[in-house]
């Protein structure tokens, strides 16, 4: 063969190489540029890091976060000296090698820390949280995986609160899985979620005031109202619970998770100065009783808490004294159909609402029919016993009541929505109910300060630097614990005793003592903070 040809061929193979060479080139490129390949190239090179889902905020009456109360710095670490020797003076050692660890591993490390560290390497964002500790759980509730609200506030306005906005990291790594320089990315930054939501009646200094008062009761509750207006400035319900462990609370046999505020309770004496307006408005004011100890009502011996009786007594003494035969007689001698007229317009048959899913259990009064026949169901009425079941957020009306010149406004929570840290949406003031004459109001004030200042049950409830009037109670339960007849002890009242500002209703499940103790810290640390702030 010559060497012509043998050039020749060698010229074609080189040029079917060349096109051949062409067309893997062509080829490569189109699948390169498809969309799967540039989707598959995306997910290898890029991490996404989400460390906060956001949700809005419950606040307090004055823009103070219930929710969303703590601000940390969530943190993505690279392995640029700076920055790992800037967080080494921050982190314990081990912390540090626990870090250094996960970046020889996968080129990152992410961690939540109370204060922005900026140095190379190192990139922020501000989240906001919860605290270890809040201060009013039974109100605000909690959320699930998920970022839904399950109980409580966080459940009832949950379409305005939840929010789909991450605070987020996103980067691009090379083939090792190393952070490429400049690749860094923050979303999240802007924090509109967290400022808006809803505001709430709670003065916040006022429900840790109650928090730390109610301390020593295992399990009950504590509301304080504003006499004017029914604002709920604070709410506790015993036990409290964690809500980062709430398998804990599910496991507590004293059921930490309910708002004992809401539920119904036998009420005791704390009924009676409702019978006493009663009384005052059927112009029966005047009657007298001779307390022997004990009263036979249909051949059934009703007791009085002071066996030995209490001798003549008046209206004003009867509920000094908290004399049950007194008020065994005075209501028979009222009659059953004005005290339940009145426990009617107190609301106590009914259910209070304050915000969807949040509402007091069905009270209970007991039937008319059978208080109109049936002299011991009138006579257990009278004494807050028998059918009678009430919650200690009701209770609060009568009290609104005696120290509001007669009328109340039913309890409320909520102010009204929050947008950008603004009050927007102001929900409509609630109105007054007229429960008794303003005359009835202020002999009933006259004689539940007597209850505190004249020896009277109440006496260790006396606060030392202001005034207060009010009624203690004790409510048998109709259970047996430990071989005994469990009971349930309340304190109701307001203060000062003149011109009321708050309303305090106090329970303690199981117990014969307590409130009394409680409501004293609750006046003088309030009357204490309010000269403060003045």
């Amino acid at each position: 063969m010559n060497r012509g040809v043998l050039g020749k061929r060698t010229a074609i193979c080189f040029l079917v190489l060349l096109l051949l060479m062409f067309l893997t080139v062509i080829r490569l490129a189109s699948i390169m540029t498809s969309d799967e390949y540039l989707t598959a190239a995306n997910e290898q090179s890029t991490r996404r890091i989400t460390v906060k889902t956001k949700r809005g905020t419950i606040f307090s009456s004055n823009m103070t976060p219930l929710t969303n109360s703590e601000e940390r710095y969530a943190t993505l670490i690279t392995d640029e000296p700076e920055g790992i020797n800037m967080l080494s003076e921050y982190l314990s050692q081990e912390e540090m090698n626990d870090i250094i660890k996960e970046i020889r591993a996968s080129g990152f490390a992410v961690r939540t820390l109370d204060r922005e560290i900026k140095a190379q390497g190192l990139y922020s964002i501000r989240v906001k949280g919860e605290l270890d500790s809040q201060i009013a759980n039974h109100i605000v509730g909690y959320v699930n995986g998920e970022n839904h609200g399950v109980s409580g506030l966080q459940a009832a306005y949950d379409d305005l609160l939840y929010s789909t906005q991450k605070a987020e990291f996103t980067f691009s790594v090379d083939g090792h899985g190393n952070i490429l320089k400049g690749s860094v990315n923050r979303t999240g930054l802007d924090y509109t979620a967290e400022n808006s939501g809803i505001m709430t009646t709670i003065d916040v200094e006022i429900q840790k005031i109650v928090n730390e008062a109610m301390k020593d009761i295992t399990c009950g509750a504590a509301i304080v109202t504003e006499v004017k207006s029914g604002k709920i400035r604070a709410m506790v319900s015993r036990p409290d619970y964690d809500i980062n462990n709430l398998a804990q609370a599910l496991n507590n046999q004293d059921s930490p998770l309910i708002n004992r505020c809401l539920y119904n309770y036998n009420v005791g004496s704390v009924f009676k100065p409702l019978v006493a307006a009663a009384g005052i408005e059927s112009n029966k004011s005047d009657f007298m009783h001779n307390c022997v100890g004990y009263s036979d009502i249909d051949g059934l011996i009703f007791a009085c808490h002071k066996l030995s009786g209490h001798s003549w007594v008046s209206l004003r003494q009867a509920i000094k004294y908290s004399c049950n035969t007194y008020f065994y007689d005075f209501a028979a001698f009222i009659g059953a159909d004005r005290i339940y007229k009145m426990a009617q317009s107190a609301g106590f048959d009914g259910v209070l609402t304050l915000a969807q899913g949040i509402k007091t259990e069905q009270g209970k009064i007991g039937n008319l029919t059978q208080l109109g026949i049936s002299n011991r169901a009138v006579a257990n009425l009278a004494i807050g016993q028998g059918e009678l079941m009430v919650s200690p957020l009701a209770l609060s009306n009568l009290y609104m009541a005696i120290a509001n010149d007669g009328s109340y406004k039913p309890p409320t929570l909520i102010e009204g929505t929050v947008t950008n840290g603004e009050l927007k949406e102001k929900l409509s003031e609630v109105k007054s109910v007229r429960l008794m004459e303003p005359t009835t109001a202020l002999i009933l004030r006259s004689y539940l300060s007597g209850v505190l200042e004249e020896d009277g049950t109440g006496f260790l409830a006396r606060p030392t630097i202001t005034t207060a009037a009010g009624k203690t109670g004790t409510a048998q339960t109709g259970m047996i614990k430990d071989g005994k007849r469990t009971t349930n002890a309340w304190f109701c009242g307001f203060f000062p005793k003149t011109e009321p500002k708050y309303t305090v209703i106090i329970l303690a499940e199981n117990a014969n003592s307590g409130c009394t103790l409680a409501f004293s810290k609750i006046a003088d640390e309030i009357t204490r903070l309010s000269t403060i702030k003045q």
